[in-house]
């Protein structure tokens, strides 16, 4: 399953165009189903997770209920959050694609993230979202050194 906003439909061509990239992974032979939400942001995703068609949970749990269950999520999410003025934090967009992710395990697949690298006045944000993710994915020290706080 390919499931983001409008980069996962293949926006380009100021959207008069889209060439999503699961058309390429299905010509390389692998079965790839697009959700492209143009235009949505990680924080409606997240929100709409159980939307019939449309939501990350509803997507994985019909696949499975259907004996088609996805192997793999590639989650494209988080770009259209960095140009809006709602939960446009790095923390508050890193926790919703965290989450996004979340939905993928709990739907028994794994996750695997797809960025591109934004251009300027916005590539200082992304750099902060990404500081913010890998600071969510690291352990925290009790559960390095195997203890409990």
């Amino acid at each position: 399953l390919c499931y983001g906003d409008s980069l996962t439909a293949g926006w380009y061509n100021g959207g008069r165009s889209f060439e999503p990239y699961a058309r390429h992974l299905n010509i390389a032979g692998v079965s790839a189903v697009e959700v492209g939400l143009s235009g949505w942001c990680a924080s409606e995703m997240v929100s709409s997770h159980d939307e019939p068609m449309l939501g990350i949970q509803h997507l994985l749990s019909t696949a499975q209920a259907n004996g088609q269950p996805f192997d793999a999520v590639v989650i494209m999410a988080g770009t259209n959050d960095l140009g809006s003025l709602q939960n446009s934090s790095p923390a508050a967009i890193s926790s919703n694609v965290c989450q996004l992710h979340a939905l993928a395990r709990k739907g028994g697949v794994r996750a695997h993230t797809r960025c591109r690298h934004p251009r300027e006045p916005l590539r200082e944000r992304w750099q902060a979202v990404r500081r913010e993710a890998a600071r969510d994915e690291r352990p925290d020290r009790s559960q390095r050194e195997g203890g409990e706080r």
